[in-house]
């Protein structure tokens, strides 16, 4: 009986702990706590970002830029309104995307204002046609500003700043299209990101 207790725990430890690994053919849990992933079906297929170690020159595999939108006469931040970028790539950087967002103030739905994205050696750009569907929904936002202050070194100003414990999270959506007329599509995009790039390999 104790043989049979000890197996039955033992497939039930092993069933949870498949469960629980990261599954790189699925999309990322949709998290709202910065855990520094991302990812979206690109026309119907799971895409995530990737790079490879090649030293000194790895580049980041995705990264979420977050900024003050209106600066005052000292550098700070003139009101809450904040401009997000968020980027990823992966095969070396010959799939890159990048998109913005700004006039975000609280969660809520954005349009998304530019996007482009390199794939296959096309570049495309935001469908015109399909605005409207081309969007970031934010589920949180929790900013950390640090003030702008006086580089004693070069004496310069440097700007105010959100740190890198700023975090975003939410879903996205975008539509493109290339010069050509051809059109991919971005859909059930996630991320949960903090103010910082990443570099996964």
């Amino acid at each position: 009986m104790k043989t049979i207790i000890i197996t039955l725990l033992l497939a039930m430890a092993f069933v949870i702990n498949s469960c629980s690994k990261d599954d790189e053919n699925s999309l990322t849990a949709p998290t709202t706590n910065g855990s520094g992933t991302l990812s979206f079906l690109l026309d119907g297929k799971v895409w995530r970002p990737k790079t490879s170690f090649n030293f000194p020159n790895t580049i980041y595999s995705h990264a979420l830029f977050v900024e003050p939108q209106f600066l005052d006469s000292t550098y700070n931040k003139l009101n809450e309104f904040v401009k997000i970028s968020i980027v990823a790539n992966r095969n070396d950087g010959k799939e890159d995307l990048e998109f913005v967002v700004d006039n975000i103030l609280d969660e809520g739905i954005y349009q998304v204002k530019k996007a482009r994205f390199w794939l296959e050696k096309n570049t495309f750009y935001l469908d015109t046609l399909n605005l409207n569907k081309c969007f970031v929904e934010i589920y949180k936002i929790n900013q950390e500003y640090l003030d702008a202050y006086l580089d004693t070194v070069s004496l310069e100003r440097i700007k105010g700043r959100y740190s890198g414990n700023t975090i975003i999270s939410g879903k996205f959506e975008i539509y493109l299209v290339s010069n050509s007329g051809h059109k991919i599509q971005i859909t059930n995009g996630r991320f949960d990101l903090k103010n910082q790039d990443y570099t996964y390999y």
